[in-house]
């Protein structure tokens, strides 16, 4: 969806319009849902021309998230 909403925008006049796609962070379809699906989904959106993403997770449930970009110490 990020790749098509990208090549809607591309005609623009008004080239100031950002693609941040919601992304889903829950296990709905996807056997191979954690943390390893959460980066790859994330890395897919700014492939495709995404700035950025959000995840989403109905249940407020973040874990496999966390576990995917986990915070670098200084």
């Amino acid at each position: 969806a990020t790749k098509a909403a990208v090549k809607q925008l591309e005609g623009a006049k008004n080239k100031t319009t950002v693609i941040r796609s919601w992304l889903q962070a829950f296990n709905q379809h996807s056997p191979s849902y954690g943390p390893k699906y959460v980066a790859e989904e994330a890395r897919q959106a700014e492939a495709n021309g995404g700035v950025g993403w959000l995840m989403w997770s109905p249940g407020c449930e973040y874990g496999p998230v966390y576990a995917a970009f986990p915070v670098k110490q200084p």
